[in-house]
């Protein structure tokens, strides 16, 4: 009966031990995995989109990165990459690439730091437009429109109180609206159009419990093109 006794004192004492551990395995777990990644692949190359956390304090500075890869046998050139920003954000730091050579199996990585501001419904409309019209200019139609569909599905992420949502969503849904529009007649400007490719990366963070879409344009071309 001791025996008995002891065996199942032991055991629990060994899975009380093993539930206690948990919290600070799995805690190490998401600290090695805080960075977060989107990317695409477009004729071997590939632009991906990182963040050191997916949600933010309004006061917090996110560490932005873009990497662009070359997976092809020839080297390639972009011609230029900027980072499109939606609605109360700025760069405070870092830069694009502009011309910069990318031989055949490398990749080029650049860091960006990010600040918030918190956006009123009528603040910070003149970003808007002006990012719908970078994006339509850049990358077309296609370009505007995936930005704006990666704004409508920021809608369902909202994370914040009843009023809050509402506003989140009217705000997100008109973000959208005026994007895909601005875009639209910036497409129809693309009288010169180059060899260039182009791709399109986005991402959505949280900010206070507010999804803000970030973009990345990267335009290249196969070295010695033009």
């Amino acid at each position: 009966m001791k025996k008995t006794i002891a065996s199942l004192l032991s055991t629990l004492l060994c899975a009380a031990l093993l539930l206690t551990g948990l919290p600070m395995n799995v805690s190490a777990a998401d600290s090695a995995s805080a960075q977060s990644a989107a990317s695409i692949t477009g004729n071997g190359v590939t632009a991906t989109l990182i963040t050191d956390k997916d949600a933010y304090k309004a006061t917090e500075t996110a560490s932005v990165t873009l990497d662009v890869a070359n997976s092809n046998s020839y080297d390639v050139t972009i011609v230029r990459g900027e980072l499109v920003l939606i609605d109360g954000m700025r760069v405070t730091g870092g830069q694009g690439p502009q011309n910069a050579e990318l031989p055949a199996g490398e990749m080029l990585s650049f860091p960006y730091d990010v600040a918030f501001a918190k956006p009123g419904y009528f603040a910070g409309l003149g970003d808007v437009f002006s990012s719908g019209w970078l994006l339509g200019k850049s990358a077309g139609m296609g370009g505007s429109m995936k930005v704006a569909c990666e704004l409508l599905g920021g809608i369902c992420k909202l994370k914040v109180g009843f009023f809050g949502w509402f506003q989140g969503a009217a705000r997100l849904l008109r973000n959208a609206c005026i994007v895909a529009v601005t875009g639209l007649f910036a497409s129809m400007t693309r009288i010169f159009v180059r060899n260039d490719k182009t791709l399109v990366v986005t991402k959505t963070i949280l900010v206070d419990g507010v999804p803000r879409v970030i973009a990345a344009v990267v335009t290249y071309g196969k070295a010695g093109e033009s």
